[in-house]
């Protein structure tokens, strides 16, 4: 029997490998300058500093969200919770949608980026570096506003390519 050899993998073998890592579920928001509104389901997401408070998301160069990226300074990241899976389907859809947010609720929050209702969290940030990395660019923004909601309900998880609830702590 012969071993595969660890350094030959596709693109599909490494997305499949990195689903291995559980994750959070986020929608991220943008508004023009026009008002457009748009959004996108991202789980490429993470904390990066606490003084000064700044996160990072990763947006596909493929996607429509990455047009965007030259025309916009802050973004939104809305923590999705477990009963949430149907709004995070909505936003992983390509392309552009009828009417504003896909009639998923919100308001307006600081920096004028877009606030879905009863998620766990969300955060307006400013953003200060886009990073070319392959066939993303990272975009790290510094917090200028965040609420954590009030709820019971706990995070919506993604994990080998399947939504995720938490189980029992341990």
């Amino acid at each position: 029997m012969s071993e595969q050899d660890p350094s030959a993998f596709d693109a599909r073998e490494f997305r499949d490998a990195m689903g291995a890592f559980a994750t959070g579920v986020t929608v991220i928001t943008m508004a023009k300058p026009d008002g457009t509104l748009k959004a996108m389901t991202a789980n490429a997401f993470s904390s990066v500093s606490l003084t000064p408070p700044m996160v990072l998301v990763c947006v596909d160069k493929n996607g429509s969200m990455h047009d965007w990226l030259d025309e916009v300074d802050a973004f939104g990241v809305n923590i999705l919770t477990d009963t949430q899976q149907e709004i995070s389907n909505t936003f992983a859809k390509s392309g552009e949608n009828s009417e504003p947010m896909s009639g998923v609720k919100y308001e307006i929050g600081p920096l004028g980026v877009p606030v879905i209702e009863n998620v766990i969290l969300w955060t307006a940030a400013r953003i200060v570096h886009k990073y070319d990395a392959g066939d993303h660019t990272i975009m790290v923004g510094q917090v200028e506003a965040l609420r954590t909601n009030d709820t019971t309900n706990g995070p919506l998880l993604f994990h080998k390519g399947k939504y995720q609830q938490i189980g029992d702590q341990i």
